[in-house]
């Protein structure tokens, strides 16, 4: 399987690549997941489906929002 470099650069200048990664979140395993990964920096990025499914289940359990009171 040949990368697949994409059109856009990495808010670093690096270049950006289709790859795969596994997601957990707050100790829920999403499992592999489709992301764009810098050479440069090596930043992953989720793509907006998975982000989506990643904040409706945190909204399922009641964890989407937490933040430390000041």
């Amino acid at each position: 399987m040949v990368d697949e470099i994409l059109p856009y650069p990495c808010k670093c200048g690096g270049v950006l690549k289709r790859s795969k990664t596994s997601v957990e979140f707050f100790g829920i395993d999403f499992g592999i997941k489709s992301c764009e990964v810098c050479a440069k920096c090596g930043s992953e990025y989720l793509d907006d489906e998975t982000v989506e499914e990643i904040e409706m289940e945190l909204k399922k359990r009641k964890i989407f929002g937490l933040e430390k009171e000041v």
